[in-house]
């Protein structure tokens, strides 16, 4: 069985910059301060972690609750990136944010992460209906080449700009990668569970 512990812990993430709306003023909801997680820790908050890593198929399911690496490589997980100047604290906030067609309104929901950045964009369910995501201002059609490279930009940026996030999912070279905890259906999620595993791989792979 793979071995994906190390020494290491409590890594440290720093997202410091403030942001600001068009007018200057500075958004009540601040992007994620300085924290410390151990994310090669085996239990959280009291419950046990899964492992998720199956050495029969040789693959790792991608989940928030998961054993290292699977909880980094979730997008739940907080890994702040800058992309396209907008600060993102996790891959989650990015990708609820493109239900928004307001850039500022999105800016607020790109600095959360976890099930706060999931929860918050709720409310915003036409995109289901008329299959138009946005970013900073421009319509996306959601099963569009355009799209795809969009979320492919974002995803490589994070993986650019975050050594947590490059490190765990460079560790999984040599193995599969599935997501069951994932949606298949192009109208009902912003990423399918198959979309997010080839961003993932095809990133991996350009890599190696």
């Amino acid at each position: 069985m793979l071995n994906f512990f190390t020494p290491h812990s409590n890594i440290s993430f720093l997202a410091s910059k403030k942001l600001y709306d068009g007018n200057g003023v500075q958004l009540k909801e601040k992007p994620a301060i300085r924290m410390k997680e151990d994310y090669f820790a085996r239990t959280r908050n009291g419950h046990l972690l899964k492992d998720t890593f199956d050495p029969k198929t040789n693959t790792l399911d991608i989940y928030s609750s998961g054993l290292y690496p699977a909880n980094v490589l979730s997008n739940l997980a907080f890994k702040p990136f800058v992309f396209d100047d907008v600060e993102c604290s996790s891959i989650e906030g990015f990708l609820q944010s493109l239900k928004i067609k307001d850039p500022e309104e999105q800016r607020k929901v790109c600095i959360l992460y976890g099930g706060s950045a999931r929860k918050k964009s709720k409310k915003y369910l036409s995109w289901t209906i008329d299959k138009k995501l946005y970013w900073q201002g421009k319509e996306y059609e959601r099963n569009s080449k355009e799209y795809k490279e969009l979320l492919y930009r974002a995803f490589k940026t994070c993986y650019e700009q975050n050594v947590t996030f490059r490190n765990a999912l460079n560790s999984t070279k040599g193995i599969n990668l599935s997501h069951n905890k994932g949606k298949d259906d192009i109208n009902d999620t912003v990423i399918t569970s198959k979309e997010f595993i080839e961003i993932l791989l095809k990133i991996r792979d350009e890599n190696d």
